[in-house]
């Protein structure tokens, strides 16, 4: 189980007790999950959509700051930023050279296969992402 905040963080939850299992990109696990927010390199604005691949492998955040992340459920590492082609840098640094929607990203879905994810965003588009590459496929628009 995941959820995605207005806090800017994506945490992962055990659905048997109910414990947090970890904050994504935040290195600070051993705060109180309102502090380790503040510490996070998730995203630099709200979380609204949130996808796990069909084998629970990947889940990938949207966020107001328009931007589409790519994560490691086992670890809880990035992945990769959609778009982007500065990973080197710290997610909300990346964050500001993505390419990948005008506005906030509202939906997301993978293919049955998890090899392809859809992002729709208040834009009005939807693009269709690789997920081996982080390459954008095509966009959908009006």
């Amino acid at each position: 189980l995941a959820s995605g905040s207005t806090d800017k963080t994506v945490m992962i939850w055990g659905t048997k007790n109910g414990n947090r299992i970890r904050t994504l990109g935040c290195s600070f696990q051993f705060l109180p999950t309102h502090f380790a927010g503040l510490f996070s390199s998730v995203h630099s604005d709200a979380v609204n959509a949130l996808a796990f691949s069909p084998d629970g492998s990947i889940l990938a955040s949207g966020s107001t700051d328009k931007t589409v992340m790519i994560w490691g459920t086992k670890n809880g590492n990035r992945i990769r930023t959609l778009g982007c082609s500065f990973q080197f840098l710290p997610t909300h640094f990346a964050g500001l050279f993505s390419s990948v929607h005008s506005d906030a990203v509202n939906a997301l879905a993978f293919s049955p296969d998890g090899s392809i994810l859809a992002s729709g965003s208040k834009d009005n588009t939807v693009m269709i992402w690789d997920t081996k590459n982080g390459s954008r496929i095509r966009t959908l628009s009006d």
